[in-house]
Order: C-alpha cells, then structure tokens, then sequence
C-alpha cells in the first residue's frame, strides 16, 4: 500500500502520548502507532457495542425471567388457595355431607358449586367487557371510513 505524506496538528501533551505509546509497543514509528490505533479503534467499537448490546439483551432477559417466574409462582400460589378454598366449601356446605373429609377437593375436577358460580360470573364480565371494547373499535373503524368517503 503507498503511503502519502500528511499534515497533522496535535497538542504536545497529544504528540508525547504517541511517542510514548509507540516506544512502549514498539513501533517502529510515530506513524506505524497512529495506522495501529486507527486501524483497531474500529474492532475496539464494535467490541464495545456488541458488550453493550449483550449487557441490555442480558437486563431485559433478567427482566423477563423474573417476570415469568413471579406470574408462574403466583399462579401455582392462587391453585393452592382455590383448592383449599374449594375443600372448604365442601367440608362445611350443609347440603353435603362431607365433614370429616380428609382428602383435598381441587377445584379443577371438582369445583363446589359456589366456584363455578365465580367463574360464571367473570366469564360474564370478561365478555362484557369484550364486548364494549369490540363496539368502541367498530365504532373508529366507522368513524375513520366515513372520513375516507367524504
């Protein structure tokens, strides 16, 4: 590769740090040092990107799994009390007689009547809200078209 002669300014502090860089790695010049520095910056940069990169996918990661394993365990902690919350309801229901159960009722294979009744009424609500929030989006699909046909 021909090289041309250049023209730089720099501090002096700036031209004792080169030399001194250059006399520490050995180079063999002032300008072997600055086509080192210049030539590795950039392997220096991506380092430092793919660190940062790395170092974010990691916290977000982090994030994510704690995230997952809280819902998760908050999840096999609302079984847990359904179940015994369901048990319950049988061993002290006054139709059943079932007071000196020993065993658990889960509410999954055996839900006491008052718990399919929850869980009617929060289908209930669910659709309701489905619903509502169904009619407000047909409602701007409508609005938004009647502006597009005028």
């Amino acid at each position: 590769m021909a090289k041309k002669q250049r023209n730089f300014y720099m501090s002096d502090e700036t031209f004792d740090l080169l030399e001194k860089f250059a006399r520490e790695n050995a180079f063999s010049s002032n300008t072997s040092a600055i086509e080192y520095l210049i030539m590795h910056s950039q392997d220096n940069l991506e380092e430092k990107i793919a660190v940062a990169v790395r170092e974010e996918l990691d916290k977000k990661y982090m994030q994510k799994e704690r995230l997952r394993w809280g819902l998760q365990t908050a999840e096999q902690n609302s079984i847990v009390i359904l179940d015994a919350v369901n048990t319950l309801l049988y061993m002290f229901d006054p139709n059943i007689n079932m007071q000196d159960m020993k065993t658990l009722m889960p509410a999954e294979t055996v839900p006491h009547p008052l718990i399919k009744q929850s869980r009617g009424i929060i289908k209930e609500r669910i659709a309701y809200f489905k619903q509502k929030s169904d009619d407000r989006k047909r409602r701007k699909a409508e609005k938004i078209n009647s502006k597009q046909v005028n």
